[in-house]
């Protein structure tokens, strides 16, 4: 069994992640080394780390969905997302 792999959400699981790591960094510093026309873009990057973990947790669900198809029962529907 090959498995499947969906670059492109690999790319925006990426982003993701990036943007919630933004968002937890102590930027400060940055805030002064950079000029003032890049402190807007900086505050919307980093901004969005409640964005980013609603991608990533949908982006998830929708690999594993389509890693486990629908089950004929709810014991295989208990039994698989237990496992």
């Amino acid at each position: 069994m090959s498995k499947l792999r969906l670059t492109t959400l690999d790319g925006l699981k990426g982003i993701a992640i990036l943007s919630v790591m933004l968002t937890h960094m102590p930027l400060s510093k940055l805030y002064e080394l950079v000029p003032a026309y890049y402190h807007r873009l900086l505050a919307m990057l980093t901004g969005g780390g409640g964005v980013g973990v609603t991608i990533f947790f949908i982006i998830t669900g929708f690999l594993m969905y389509l890693r486990h198809p629908t089950p004929l029962s709810i014991y295989g529907f208990i039994s698989k997302r237990y496992v």
